[in-house]
C-alpha cells in the first residue's frame, strides 16, 4: 500500500448530487423502503440514499483515488450518516467534499497488517450549509490471501 497517498486531510474534487424524485424513488423501490412517499414535494432521503453518490462522482472526488490501494485486499468496515439538521429534501442539489479523516494500523491475527482508513464526506446545499455527512470506513490487508 502506497501510505504517501494516504494523508489525513487531503481532499478530492468537489461532485454535485442532485436529490431527484425519480432517483429517490429508484432507490426506495430498490430498498422496499415503504415509509417514504415520494409524491410528497417535502420527501426527505432515507439515510443510505447517501450511498448513491458513488454514481455521481468522477474518481479525482476520492481522495484515495492516487493511493494505489488494491481494492481485492480491502474490507469495508463500517458506515455512518450524520444528518445535523434532519435529512434533504427532493428538489436539493447537494455538493459533496470527500477528505481523508483518519488512518491507523492494527496487526491482523491472520492477514497480517491492517491499515484502517476513514472517509469524511461533506454534503452541502445551495446555500453552502452542511446538512449531511457520510463516514465511511475500510481496512486494507497489507498480506496477499496467498501469503497466509
Amino acid at each position: 500500500m502506497d501510505h504517501s497517498a494516504v494523508v489525513i486531510g487531503k481532499t478530492g474534487q468537489d461532485f454535485v448530487l442532485p436529490i431527484e424524485r425519480g432517483k429517490l424513488r429508484e432507490f426506495v423501490g430498490a430498498v422496499a423502503e415503504r415509509s417514504i412517499d415520494t409524491d410528497d414535494p417535502a420527501a426527505v432521503i432515507p439515510p443510505t440514499f447517501l450511498a448513491t453518490a458513488m454514481w455521481w462522482q468522477g474518481d479525482d472526488a476520492n481522495p484515495l483515488h492516487d493511493a494505489e490501494l488494491d481494492s481485492a485486499r480491502m474490507l469495508h468496515v463500517e458506515v455512518e450518516y450524520v444528518f445535523p439538521s434532519g435529512a434533504p429534501q427532493v428538489g436539493t442539489t447537494l455538493t459533496g467534499t470527500a477528505r481523508i479523516s483518519d488512518t491507523w494500523e492494527k496487526e491482523g491475527k491472520r492477514a497480517g497488517p491492517m491499515t484502517f482508513v476513514a472517509v469524511t464526506t461533506d454534503y452541502r446545499n445551495e446555500k453552502g450549509d452542511m446538512v449531511a455527512q457520510c463516514i465511511w470506513t475500510e481496512a486494507h490487508i497489507s498480506r496477499p490471501a496467498s501469503a497466509r
